[in-house]
């Protein structure tokens, strides 16, 4: 149990993220954030099987998390409170408004870090901290919760795939592997045309050579 990925937005413009795994899951927050009212400050929770994509609209801005379903909403509500207060009394929040994407990620990327370490630990869920971050979100109970394929318009089934960062790695290290390896062997393959092509028109001009001579002989 634990909060899998985090963001900042302006509408559609992800001005910071942060996660450790791999998966669809960012785009299918690309198009939640197309579908999300910002005229007015509200929380809401988007359902897609075990997974619960929790957002907090506030003064234009968007604060997303994505977390297992058994983690509840009481703890990644107050991650993104926190996150939301640290955010809004720096001086990135002006900077918001024109801001590119991704551009505050060396700002404000480690803020996400450490707190989705702090709040993803349950043994955290006692500590002050988070009792004193829990007095300032509403009811977490009263979060309207919607199914995701609702939201996007889509009568399939949305399935979110999550996987560890190590494993997307190691995939791309197998296929660098086997990408390698085909290079190699194409480049022998290509060495050999081209040796038999060599052999072959050496063959041809011998052969040319030989008929002319052979002429030459026997007119002299």
């Amino acid at each position: 149990m634990s909060i899998i990925y985090s963001l900042i937005a302006r509408g559609t413009t992800v001005l910071v993220d942060y996660t450790e795994s791999s998966g669809n899951f960012q785009q299918i927050t690309g198009s939640i954030l197309q579908r999300i009212p910002l005229h007015d400050d509200t929380k809401c929770t988007y359902v897609s099987g075990s997974y619960h994509f929790h957002v907090i609209v506030d003064d234009g801005l968007v604060y997303l998390c994505m977390a297992d379903e058994d983690f509840g909403k009481r703890q990644p509500y107050a991650f993104l409170e926190e996150i939301k207060r640290r955010f809004v009394n720096s001086s990135l929040k002006q900077r918001a408004i024109s801001a590119h994407a991704y551009e505050f990620r060396r700002d404000f990327g480690q803020v996400l870090v450490s707190q989705m370490s702090l709040y993803s630990d349950p043994g955290y869920d006692e500590s002050d901290q988070i009792s004193k971050v829990r007095r300032e979100v509403n009811e977490v109970k009263d979060v309207m919760t919607e199914n995701i394929e609702k939201v996007l318009e889509r009568g399939e089934k949305i399935d979110v795939l999550v996987g560890k960062a190590e494993e997307l790695d190691q995939s791309s290290q197998v296929f660098h592997r086997h990408s390698k390896r085909l290079r190699r062997e194409m480049w022998w393959k290509n060495k050999k045309m081209c040796l038999i092509l060599v052999f072959v028109i050496a063959v041809i001009i011998a052969a040319i050579v030989l008929a002319v001579l052979g002429v030459e002989g026997k007119l002299k």
